[in-house]
């Protein structure tokens, strides 16, 4: 079960990099483009299927709807461009990069300092 997971995790991933690359590859045609500014607009937008202030019922609509777009996007590149857009991200993604770790202990600081804060307003007030 975890190496079906781990799998799917691993597609998502190089298919949202897949579509990012066409975005910006000019052999990509226009409605591929124009369904990626939708799915934009539809994340950041505030009128969603169905509203955000449903708990765990809100954001399940852009839990589907977005890796529905990005699955969309791919299959609507041209079979040429997409394999070739797979093949390099594929590459990219076999290399390991060196990874940092200051980014995490930032936010570690700050969600700390954050609880810490609201710590002290509760307590002390």
């Amino acid at each position: 079960m975890f190496e079906q997971l781990s799998e799917w995790k691993r597609v998502a991933k190089r298919d949202t990099v897949v579509a990012y690359r066409a975005l910006r590859d000019p052999r990509a045609p226009w409605y591929v483009k124009a369904l990626a500014a939708a799915m934009a607009l539809y994340a950041i937008s505030p009128v969603d299927v169905v509203p955000d202030f449903i708990p765990l019922h809100g954001q399940l609509d852009d839990l589907v709807v977005i890796p529905l777009a990005i699955a969309a996007m791919v299959r609507l590149i041209p079979v040429p461009v997409r394999e070739e857009l797979r093949a390099e991200t594929e590459a990219r993604m076999a290399v390991k990069r060196p990874h940092s770790h200051v980014g995490e202990v930032i936010i570690l600081v700050c969600v700390a300092g954050i609880a810490a804060i609201v710590a002290w307003l509760v307590w002390f007030r």
